[in-house]
């Protein structure tokens, strides 16, 4: 039985008699637990007053570790946050570079040059980024002699790329963790290609996909004893948040890494798991165990500081099946008394009213899919509509790349191209010389014009402003993207402006990133959709979200879309299945039962991110309505409360 506390709590951790493990559902205030808990450590500990020894805090994503950061202050010297990759790429890859390189001697017969750095490609980008196949295909060609240049030549990088070790086994939790693995790579590929492949990616780019880096970090800990004795020494606590994300191979470091001498905690909540896709498995947090003498003490946080009680009521009737947390408590949000309100859709291709007619100001709407999201998007046909689609599709299908980190990185050619038309137009039409000119100074040789002012140079920026005017001239409602950038540059040719050797680039067959999956759709795109890809869904500031992007948000108010649910397996795992009959987790193997109960989940992670008003959005008419209405209504009965709902048509 899980012992009740306040996010408030000491543990007291530094008692070193025990491991823990801490239930905390959504708003409970876990980050502050952990951060005080962690203060509490650094004050009583006997075992950190070594400057040598330091706790680790492990968790989720790169916004969740600057956020302890920042709450943490100056107990930070004392303490490293990271993500699970980060860290063991930082302890574990980083200084075992000749374990490492042994490791892939054994197992896949390849001998990687002893000053050559092998660790963790950055976040975003390929195992190839920077590396042109033409350079690949020599090397191949030079290291490789025996190999036919016809089986190599006419791979595309992501192809090479995609070439990495197979964790599925080790990735299982029935394997004990003495599985080799093998290499996985595309079908096109035979097995000499693909350990060429990889012999350049690992000897020459010194590069680890993701997954090779918990790979080979498990491998290290488990066969080199010294190099895990020596975190050990260093990290005598282990804090690890979000463990309900965490996938097999994750929890076996763990283990490893607990076996002896570290005192570890985990704070999880199985309601929270919808990253199955990724390999997380929330039975590692729900029937998490350690091989260590130490006992483990369960404890739970039942109060919810963000939502009012309405919106509790609901995902408390979500998890009414979860024995270990199935009834949070309002702890602050007392005041709000706004009901959920389920919005009714009657006609499934158009809405009766505008949306921002009903919902709350500033409502945040989130979805299970991206391309969810274009139903909410005004004044965009549906032929450009299902176009955002299929780019969308393309490159998670295609090329497993996510469209938003394409976006924001502005990696991809026409990306950068549109988004630098975008910020011409926009400072043309606030007049913003100053913004206009960061552009300009990058793709036009203009230095020297700013620098002194003679009659050539004053021509020169007369010709900038000329091409500044005319391109926003250009721009129409219908002019396709591809088509506004050849008239660009034709442009700048026609005015004969230096630039630096950039153009604004759209690929075409031939280039090396020209893909023709992704580009048969790009064709069709209109600029001023693509405006509204980038302003609209993809800005910093946007008002939508996917359901898995918001995990870990709060906002005011929040819409979430659970429509629709065609592309999982199972006929069972409707909207209105999992609202009258949710599932958080069960003890079935059967693999539509999981859907089942992960879209369960998803409905609950995104109900749970609203702190005043919610919105459930779904297609049905009154008898739908009334199903629902049935199903809540009788738990409300059973629970003594009156109804948390209302309906609304819309």
């Amino acid at each position: 039985m899980a012992q009740e506390i306040s996010s408030s709590e000491d543990l007291k951790i530094y008692n070193n008699n025990r491991h823990l493990k801490i239930y905390a559902g959504p708003g409970a205030g876990k980050t502050h637990l952990l951060v005080e808990n962690i203060k509490q450590l650094v004050q009583h500990s006997s075992k950190l007053k070594s400057s040598f020894r330091k706790i680790l805090c492990i968790t989720y994503t790169n916004v969740a570790v600057e956020q302890i950061q920042n709450r943490l202050g100056s107990f930070n010297t004392n303490v490293v946050v990271s993500t699970i990759h980060s860290f063991i790429n930082e302890y574990v890859i980083k200084p075992n570079q000749i374990q490492l390189k042994r490791i892939i001697k054994e197992e896949f017969g390849l001998l990687i040059n002893a000053n050559k750095v092998i660790s963790s490609v950055q976040e975003g980008f390929s195992v190839l980024s920077g590396h042109k196949k033409e350079d690949i295909y020599d090397y191949l060609g030079k290291r490789y002699p025996l190999i036919p240049s016809s089986l190599y030549t006419q791979l595309s990088r992501t192809k090479m790329a995609d070439v990495q070790v197979d964790i599925t086994k080790l990735n299982s939790r029935n394997d004990i963790g003495n599985s080799k693995s093998d290499l996985k790579y595309a079908e096109s590929m035979t097995p000499e290609v693909a350990l060429a492949v990889k012999s350049y990616i690992w000897g020459e780019a010194g590069r680890l996909s993701f997954d090779e880096i918990l790979y080979f970090g498990y491998r290290i800990l488990t066969q080199y004893k010294l190099a895990t004795h020596l975190i050990r020494c260093e990290f005598p606590y282990i804090l690890i948040d979000e463990y309900q994300d965490t996938n097999p191979i994750q929890n076996k470091i763990v283990k490893v890494l607990s076996e002896k001498e570290c005192i570890v905690a985990v704070i999880g909540d199985v309601a929270q798991s919808i990253y199955s896709f990724q390999g997380a498995d929330y039975k590692e947090f729900h029937n998490f165990t350690l091989d260590s003498t130490l006992p483990v003490q369960d404890f739970v946080i039942k109060g919810n500081r963000r939502s009012t009680q309405n919106i509790i009521d609901l995902i408390n009737y979500l998890r009414q099946e979860d024995e270990a947390l199935n009834e949070q408590t309002c702890e602050l949000n007392f005041e709000n008394k706004h009901k959920v309100t389920f919005l009714m859709q009657e006609n499934k291709t158009t809405f009766s009213k505008p949306l921002n007619e009903i919902l709350e100001k500033d409502s945040v709407i989130l979805c299970r899919k991206w391309s969810e999201v274009l139903k909410y998007i005004s004044n965009v046909t549906e032929e450009q509509r299902k176009l955002i689609t299929d780019i969308i599709n393309a490159y998670s299908f295609q090329l497993r790349r996510n469209l938003e980190n394409e976006l924001q990185a502005k990696r991809e050619a026409w990306i950068e191209s549109m988004i630098a038309i975008n910020e011409l137009e926009d400072a043309f039409n606030r007049k913003c010389i100053p913004s206009a000119f960061k552009i300009f100074e990058k793709y036009f040789d203009i230095e020297p014009s700013l620098r002194s002012f003679n009659k050539k140079n004053e021509q020169l920026l007369k010709k900038v402003f000329i091409f500044w005017e005319k391109v926003t001239g250009y721009i129409d409602e219908t002019i396709l993207l591809k088509d506004l950038i050849i008239k660009i540059n034709n442009l700048i040719n026609e005015l004969d402006i230096p630039t630096k050797g950039l153009s604004f680039r759209y690929p075409v067959v031939g280039d090396d990133d020209y893909f023709e999956g992704i580009y048969r759709h790009i064709d069709k795109l209109q600029y001023s959709t693509s405006k509204k890809i980038t302003n609209e869904i993809f800005s910093s500031n946007s008002n939508f979200m996917t359901i898995h992007k918001a995990k870990g948000a709060e906002f005011d108010n929040v819409l979430i879309n659970i429509e629709p649910a065609a592309r999982l397996d199972s006929k069972e795992c409707t909207p209105l299945n999992i609202l009258c009959n949710p599932l958080i987790f069960g003890k079935s193997s059967d693999e539509s039962k999981n859907s089942y109960e992960e879209f369960t989940r998803i409905v609950y992670v995104a109900a749970s991110r609203a702190k005043n008003k919610l919105y459930i959005h779904l297609n049905g008419d009154e008898q739908t309505a009334s199903v629902i209405d049935q199903a809540l209504g009788e738990y409300c009965k059973t629970k003594g409360k009156e109804k948390f709902f209302d309906f609304v048509y819309c």
